[in-house]
């Protein structure tokens, strides 16, 4: 995922956190941190969902 502000600490959280759930085979993880990473962007970047 891109766009986020490179010092954004959550945003990195967040994806890494995906990545993991994702090499774990936790699909249901990895769908929740896109959520969450959503929400996120939502409320603090003031991003448009994709």
């Amino acid at each position: 995922m891109t766009g986020e502000p490179a010092g954004c600490s959550r945003c990195r959280e967040l994806i890494g956190q995906e990545r993991e759930a994702k090499a774990a085979g936790d699909q249901s993880l990895a769908v929740d941190c896109r959520v969450l990473l959503q929400r996120h962007r939502d409320a603090e970047h003031h991003r448009p969902r994709d």
